[in-house]
């Protein structure tokens, strides 16, 4: 029972972590115009 919430944090950590490289990449791109 250990396992899957292991991969769920994993997964949920993943998914957060792609949303803050998707807001620093639009952060970058509006400091760039």
């Amino acid at each position: 029972m250990c396992l899957p919430s292991i991969m769920d944090r994993l997964k949920d950590t993943e998914v957060h972590t792609l949303n803050s490289l998707k807001r620093w990449a639009l952060f970058k791109d509006f400091k760039g115009l």
